[in-house]
C-alpha cells in the first residue's frame, strides 16, 4: 500500500496511540508482523519529537502578552473568569493528574510573569487535582521503596 493513502488513517491511530511505548509497539507490530517498510510504517505512526505536549506549547498563545512576544494580544483585561476556563481545559486535557498539576504550575508561573494580580490567579487552584496528584506521586515512591530503589529524598 502507498503510504500516500496510509497517511489518512495517522491522525486517527496517533489519537489511540498517546503513549510513547505504545507507538513504538505498534510501529514494531507492523514492521515485524505485517511486513510493512519503513516508509509505510512512517506514514501510518509518525515519530512525534519530545519536548512540551502542543496543549502546553498552546498554553503560552493563549495568554496575552505585554511585550509582543508571547503570540497573544496585549490585553490588560485578563479576568478569572477566563483564567478558570483555561485551567479547567488544561487539566481535562491532561493524561494524569500529576501533568494537570504541573501544567496548572506552569500556567500560574506565566500568569506571574504578566504581573496578573494574585487574585486572578488564585483561580487556578484545583484542590482535586493536587490531591491526586500527591496520591499518585506517594504510591510511585512507595513501588519505588517496594522494588529496593532508593532515590536521595532531594529526587523525590
Amino acid at each position: 500500500m502507498r503510504p500516500e493513502v496510509l497517511n489518512q488513517f495517522a491522525p486517527e491511530l496517533l489519537k489511540r496511540l498517546t503513549e510513547r511505548k505504545k507507538r513504538i509497539q505498534a510501529r514494531q507490530r507492523l514492521w515485524n508482523g505485517y511486513n510493512f517498510n519503513d516508509e509505510q510504517v512512517t506514514a501510518l505512526i509518525p515519530f512525534q519529537k519530545g519536548g512540551r505536549s502542543k496543549v502546553e506549547s498552546c498554553l503560552i498563545l493563549l495568554l496575552p502578552s505585554r511585550n509582543g512576544i508571547g503570540g497573544g494580544t496585549v490585553n490588560d483585561n485578563l479576568n478569572e473568569t477566563e483564567v478558570k476556563a483555561l485551567s479547567k481545559a488544561l487539566v481535562e486535557s491532561a493524561t494524569s493528574a500529576t501533568s494537570a498539576s504541573s501544567r496548572l504550575s506552569r500556567l500560574q508561573r506565566e500568569l506571574h510573569k504578566l504581573d496578573i494580580p494574585e487574585k486572578i490567579i488564585s483561580a487556578t487552584l484545583d484542590p482535586e487535582t493536587t490531591r491526586l496528584a500527591n496520591e499518585e506521586q506517594k504510591k510511585k515512591i512507595l513501588l519505588r521503596e517496594n522494588e529496593g530503589i532508593d532515590y536521595p529524598e532531594h529526587l523525590h
